[in-house]
């Protein structure tokens, strides 16, 4: 409710952002520790993106409204590593592709080598 009322603070986003992340890294968590063949682990995936997705869209703002560098890095960590369970529809690239030029291109910079 935070978010509604005044979208122009950080630490609301981040904070929303990291409690989708949560709910995703939870599924994620259970999926490798649990004897999950393959097939399964993917479809877990799958049916949890919506929580990834969100968090990449909440780190984003986050990452937008954010002054302090190191936790603009964090953001943008997070986001990538979300990234790494995309899957062939790229519901979690086609997002970051819409959303990505809410956050200066300086704060991308470092991140390039990681990129390519």
């Amino acid at each position: 409710q935070a978010i509604q009322i005044s979208d122009q603070g950080p630490g609301a986003w981040a904070l929303w952002a990291s409690y989708c992340d949560e709910l995703f890294q939870n599924e994620v968590d259970k999926a490798t520790t649990e004897k999950v063949n393959q097939l399964d682990k993917c479809s877990i995936y799958k049916a949890n993106l919506y929580h990834a997705e969100s968090a990449i869209v909440s780190y984003l703002q986050a990452c937008n409204k954010q002054k302090d560098d190191t936790k603009v890095r964090k953001y943008i960590s997070r986001i990538l590593w979300l990234l790494t369970f995309d899957t062939a529809e790229e519901g979690l690239s086609k997002t970051l592709e819409k959303l990505f030029n809410c956050v200066a291109i300086d704060k991308w910079l470092e991140w390039v080598p990681q990129l390519l």
